[in-house]
């Protein structure tokens, strides 16, 4: 089966980044995916820039502004995907992202995957974020899923 993948994108002004991230995924090599973007009440010209795109794969929705927790809760609603990706409004993700994203779910068989990112300087400088996760941890007790809530929340 070829899994939808639901790409939940919560956006608040943000015309200097969001072309660049919408086009990094419109050149993912897994072709299964709707981008699902959440204009939470922009002020700026996010909105003209998205609908800009003419691409059936691109669903916009626009509310008011209530935060990207809501936009995020928002995004999953109207999802129809089978596995969600959030995707931040300043990201750009890899052209074979969510080729292997699928293919490691069907690897492992698991629910939730979690995984590094790099943050880029103004310099174009790469550092790799770091979470107290190593690579290829399944984690499979409620107790190690929680201890992962708690860090991404903060």
């Amino acid at each position: 089966m070829n899994s939808k993948i639901s790409i939940i994108i919560p956006v608040y002004n943000g015309e200097k980044f969001i072309e660049d991230c919408i086009n990094s995924i419109l050149k993912q090599t897994y072709s299964n995916y709707e981008i699902v973007l959440v204009n939470d009440g922009s002020v700026d010209k996010t909105r003209e820039i998205i609908e800009s795109f003419d691409n059936e794969k691109i669903r916009l929705f626009n509310i008011e502004n209530n935060g990207v927790s809501n936009a995020r809760n928002f995004g999953i609603e109207h999802a129809t995907g089978d596995y969600i990706l959030f995707v931040d409004a300043d990201d750009k993700i890899d052209n074979k992202t969510l080729e292997i994203l699928i293919n490691k779910q069907k690897e492992y068989d698991v629910d939730i995957i979690r995984y590094n990112g790099y943050i880029q300087d103004v310099n174009g400088k790469f550092t790799q974020l770091d979470m107290p996760v190593s690579n290829n941890t399944i984690l499979n007790s409620k107790k190690d899923i929680d201890k992962i809530i708690e860090l991404i929340n903060g």
